[in-house]
């Protein structure tokens, strides 16, 4: 049953140990349809300092307003995104709660926290489709293109970029026309034509100039402002890196 204030006594508030806090309230799990429950978070509504708990359950997340603390009220459950877990955990940032779990192919479910406002009863909760990715930018460029409701966009700060190289083999054959095929390959006409085709972005200086007007716009949906003057190289891997990476590898592959 719904336990209300109690007090902190000897050691136990009713049934339960406390150390010199009082147990306000207790919501069991079957108020919230759930099984299991693993963690809790909270959020503080800036606008009119209403303050919510944010409970990890086996099958979902649960919100209650605890705004009176020995009259919470539970507002209801945003279900898992793929199936049950025994673990979920929730971190909250400005007005939105992201939420992950060790659910197959769950991912991050991000919960805009200001639908809570107004509240009086229980609903029903839905993370709007929002699920937080990285990605490199091709695949998720031509998802874009084709019109799957996704979106891409650099942070401000900028980010790291793979740079793609060419090799050829010391005892290559036909050596002068592949260095021909190269330096084809790396015209700005050519890499504007590629970007075009496969989305990745193209390190070729004056590609861009080459791009189509729906390949400009998405490059400008991407990377707003100038973020795309602020894409590093990943840099080389230093040698005591490479050294210990190949020495775990080592041990995992002979265990």
């Amino acid at each position: 049953e719904t336990t209300t204030k109690t007090l902190c006594i000897d050691g136990f508030a009713g049934e339960y140990p406390c150390y010199g806090y009082d147990l306000m309230a207790r919501i069991p799990l079957y108020v919230f349809k759930s099984e299991e429950a693993n963690d809790s978070w909270g959020w503080i509504d800036s606008d009119t300092a209403k303050e919510y708990a944010i409970i990890g359950l086996n099958d979902g997340t649960g919100f209650v307003d605890i705004s009176d603390p020995v009259n919470p009220v539970y507002l209801g459950k945003l279900p898992t995104a793929t199936e049950s877990s025994s673990w979920r955990d929730i971190k909250v940032y400005k007005n939105y709660a992201y939420i992950v779990s060790e659910a197959k192919d769950h991912g991050v479910q991000v919960f805009d926290l200001t639908k809570l406002r107004g509240l009086k009863s229980e609903q029903n909760f839905t993370s709007d489709g929002v699920v937080v990715g990285q990605t490199w930018d091709g695949p998720i460029a031509a998802m874009m293109k084709s019109g799957e409701p996704v979106a891409y966009q650099t942070t401000k700060e900028g980010a790291l970029a793979w740079v793609d190289g060419i090799t050829m083999s010391a005892k290559a054959e036909n050596r002068d026309e592949a260095y021909e095929l190269i330096n084809y390959s790396f015209t700005p006409e050519v890499g504007g034509l590629t970007i075009n085709e496969i989305g990745y972005n193209s390190a070729v200086i004056g590609a861009s100039d080459y791009y189509t007007a729906e390949t400009k716009a998405l490059s400008q949906a991407i990377y707003p402002g100038d973020t795309a003057s602020k894409l590093n190289p990943w840099p080389p891997e230093p040698p005591w890196f490479a050294d210990a990476r190949a020495e775990y590898a080592n041990k995992f592959e002979t265990a």
